[in-house]
């Protein structure tokens, strides 16, 4: 069973290939920016529900049941939404909140909206409320420092 500072360094992995995207121009490769924000934003909560609870998660659908409930706040299940609806997007371009299809990830979210809304907007709150969640030797781990 991983443990929390597995996930975080999962995370701080994540960030680094979100900086390398966002480095070679934010708006080239939107997909991947969504799909990767998003997995950070996973492996943060899973830290944090692993830290509150001993537990673990395995598969989306149980993460995003535990999201809605306590111990995570509801601003965190909104932004945590919103980046598993956009990754949803990019990788099968179906949004299985709205049940909608698109043809392309533009469709969903044109690319300059996908750095401020996903990056800056919502996993930043996905970063901030879990840094809240876990104790201070754990929040100085997480890796937050983006290129934007």
């Amino acid at each position: 069973m991983a443990r929390e500072t597995d996930h975080i360094q999962l995370a701080n992995r994540n960030e680094a290939a979100l900086q390398f995207l966002l480095s070679s121009n934010g708006t080239s490769h939107p997909e991947w920016i969504a799909t990767v924000a998003f997995y950070k934003a996973l492996q943060l909560v899973d830290a944090a529900y692993r830290n509150r609870t001993g537990r673990s998660n395995h598969d989306h659908a149980s993460r995003n049941r535990v999201v809605k409930k306590q111990p995570f706040p509801r601003a965190l299940n909104r932004s945590y939404r919103a980046l598993w609806a956009a990754s949803t997007v990019a990788r099968y371009l179906h949004d299985n909140t709205t049940d909608t299809d698109y043809s392309s990830f533009v469709d969903y979210m044109p690319d300059e909206q996908v750095v401020a809304e996903l990056v800056q907007h919502r996993l930043h709150d996905v970063e901030q409320i879990v840094m809240q969640m876990l104790p201070e030797e754990l929040r100085v781990t997480i890796d937050q420092t983006r290129v934007n």
